[in-house]
């Protein structure tokens, strides 16, 4: 009888201390669980040590929030997940109460787009959701029938959008370049790979995918280039990510090397 009193007593202690830890631990919400994160588009160029800089986050963070064992292969067009919210610059204000505290609201986050031969600003505002007078006023246009062929135009959120913000912001590249675009996304074994390359000056361009090189020709205010990606079971390109790179050689003979990763999927 006393064993078994005293064995009582002890599932009793124990009981006593795991409510005990129990009740001390936070209680969080469902809603305070959700993250408001943002979503960035990787553009050519972009590293995710950059990535991770612009918007002030840790690297390993990025890297764990986005299941990247290497962060040297992230490719373009990876959709890249901002834990938390976005950088904000530090201010020397004081601290409001947790009474006044306001609830914290990822930035609004905008697309580039680039206009194409043929489009107006009103076809734009269409096809991304938005209105001619919103596009005038993110981008400071002072006559909305003057848009101009490889402009790039910012593209402000959509009015009702997901709380998973979609950015794209233009990748800043080394002169000549202005924007190096590779599709169409995602890259599928037998189909062709377009390189469209812009640059501030007339340069020279030459391309490297795998142990092809990339002919560019030049169309309008771009150049463009152009390579297939094999489905061969023996000489095609396997599934995985691979490196893309660009040289452009000015007039003097001064070259200048972009490189990044592409994603190909399988196909037929």
């Amino acid at each position: 009888m006393q064993k078994r009193l005293a064995v009582l007593r002890k599932l009793w202690l124990v009981l006593w201390l795991v409510a005990l830890i129990a009740a001390s631990l936070p209680i969080r919400s469902v809603s305070a669980q959700s993250t408001n994160d943002t979503i960035y588009i990787v553009q050519a160029g972009d590293t995710l040590f950059g990535i991770a800089r612009r918007y002030g986050v840790n690297l390993v963070d990025l890297a764990v929030a986005n299941q990247i064992i290497n962060p040297d292969l992230i490719y373009v067009g990876q959709r890249i997940k901002i834990p938390g919210t976005a950088k904000t610059a530090p201010t020397a204000q004081a601290q409001p109460t947790a009474q006044t505290r306001p609830t914290s609201t990822p930035p609004a986050a905008n697309r580039i787009h680039i206009v194409q031969s043929g489009e107006t600003l009103y076809r734009i505002a269409l096809s991304n959701d938005t209105t001619v007078d919103a596009l005038v006023a993110a981008n400071n246009l002072s006559d909305a029938s003057l848009i101009l062929v490889g402009q790039q135009l910012i593209i402000p959120p959509a009015t009702g959008t997901s709380a998973a913000t979609l950015t794209q912001p233009s990748t800043p590249l080394p002169s000549p370049f202005t924007s190096i675009d590779i599709g169409p996304l995602p890259l599928i074994q037998g189909s062709l790979m377009v390189v469209t390359v812009r640059t501030d000056h007339p340069v020279t361009l030459n391309g490297a995918f795998q142990d092809w090189t990339i002919p560019f020709a030049p169309d309008g205010d771009k150049y463009i280039g152009l390579v297939g990606v094999g489905a061969h079971p023996v000489s095609g390109v396997k599934p995985g990510i691979y490196p893309v790179s660009v040289t452009a050689t000015d007039a003097k003979g001064q070259p200048v090397t972009v490189s990044t990763n592409v994603q190909i999927k399988a196909g037929h």
